[in-house]
C-alpha cells in the first residue's frame, strides 16, 4: 500500500506527494521523493529505477534517504550503513533534510493517509 505523503519546511515550501506503490505493482515501482541539486527541484520518482534524473535539467537526482541531504541525527537501533553500492530498501528520513526551495536542513516528511 502506498501513502499519501506531505513535504514541508520551516520556509514556507510545501507539497503533497504519493509514495510507494500499489498492490498491483509494487515489485516494479516505489515512488520515493528525491532532490536535483543542479536546479534545486523537488521531483518523485521511481526509487526501483537503476537511474533517476530530473525532469526540468535531465541531471540525476538524490533520493532523500541518502544522508548527504540530510541534517546529521543518531541512528536508530538495528540501523546500519549500506554495505555495497546496491540500493538499500527507501525509508523515509525522520531528520530534517535539504530543502529545494531554502537550500536549508528545514524539510521535513509527514505521513497523512494511504492509497492502493
Amino acid at each position: 500500500m502506498g501513502a499519501l505523503i506531505k513535504a514541508s519546511c520551516t520556509c514556507g515550501f510545501e507539497t503533497d506527494f504519493t509514495g510507494g506503490s500499489g498492490k498491483h505493482n509494487y515489485d516494479a515501482v516505489c515512488y520515493a521523493p528525491a532532490l536535483c541539486r543542479n536546479c534545486n527541484t523537488f521531483v518523485v520518482k521511481n526509487y526501483l529505477e537503476p537511474f533517476s534524473r530530473c525532469e526540468v535539467c535531465n541531471a540525476d537526482v538524490t533520493f532523500y534517504n541518502d544522508p548527504a541531504i540530510q541534517a546529521p541525527c543518531t541512528k536508530q537501533s538495528g540501523e546500519t550503513e549500506a554495505a555495497s553500492e546496491e540500493k538499500r530498501p527507501f525509508i523515509l528520513p525522520t531528520s530534517p533534510c535539504l530543502c529545494p526551495a531554502c537550500g536549508k536542513a528545514g524539510l521535513r516528511f509527514e505521513h497523512v493517509g494511504c492509497w492502493d
